[in-house]
């Protein structure tokens, strides 16, 4: 399979779901950890490789394609999102308000991804309702890593745009793909417990604006020193 690495990848698929409307379901979410793959199948490219930890305290997403020390945290009780850099120890806030719209306003991500609307739309990392937002068919079920599966179509004017594999254990669609052929899958799920100081950055990282998150450090042979009148 073909890789296609990115700055931030992960910026364009964002949790959907209202943070407090997450919290506050009736049922307690699931708490695990998984391996989260998306992939364009006709051309054998891998687009995203990352390890997703999700609980009823919030998300964590670590990039691991081409080994970008690349982080993004949600919290929900506080209603707060985060991109952190690990390996230069930076961390970026990121407003809610903005985080509602990024994942739908490509100007919003243009200098990472260049996806359509369509595509950061669709591809969330953690969905818990298959066909979100979207009417949905049932089709039979079928055995996904050891799993069985319930699979939904989902239809957009009574036509199938996508296709969701939804699994009991643990509570969240375990699979998306979609007409044009992308593909985004949750594999080695585990049960996990993780402390609510996992969805929070380190204290010690440096708060940044995202320009200085995206792009590397400036070398310092391309810094000219302004002269004060001496040779």
């Amino acid at each position: 399979m073909k890789t296609r690495t990115c700055p931030l990848l992960f910026l364009c698929f964002l949790l959907p779901l209202p943070m407090r409307a997450l919290a506050a379901m009736e049922t307690e979410p699931p708490s695990f950890t998984a391996l989260y793959r998306h992939w364009h199948e006709p051309s054998d490219t891998l687009l995203d490789e990352a390890r997703v930890t999700y609980s009823s305290q919030g998300l964590r997403v670590e990039q691991l394609i081409g080994d970008s020390g690349n982080v993004f945290i949600a919290n929900y009780a506080d209603d707060a999102f985060w991109f952190l850099d690990r390996k230069r120890h930076l961390v970026h806030a990121i407003p809610v308000i903005a985080s509602s719209v990024v994942a739908t306003d490509p100007a919003m991500v243009g200098p990472v991804q260049n996806h359509s609307t369509k595509a950061l739309r669709v591809f969330s990392k953690i969905q818990v309702e298959p066909c979100e937002g979207l009417e949905k068919e049932a089709l039979e079920s079928a055995m996904f890593q050891g799993r069985t599966v319930q699979r939904w179509s989902c239809l957009f004017d009574g036509e199938s745009v996508e296709e969701h594999w939804y699994a009991q254990n643990p509570g969240v669609v375990v699979r998306m793909a979609t007409r044009d052929g992308f593909v985004s899958e949750l594999t080695e799920i585990h049960r996990r417990h993780a402390a609510p100081a996992y969805f929070r950055p380190p204290s010690h990282y440096r708060s940044v604006e995202i320009e200085e998150l995206i792009n590397p450090a400036v070398p310092i042979s391309s810094y000219l020193e302004k002269k004060n009148g001496q040779l």
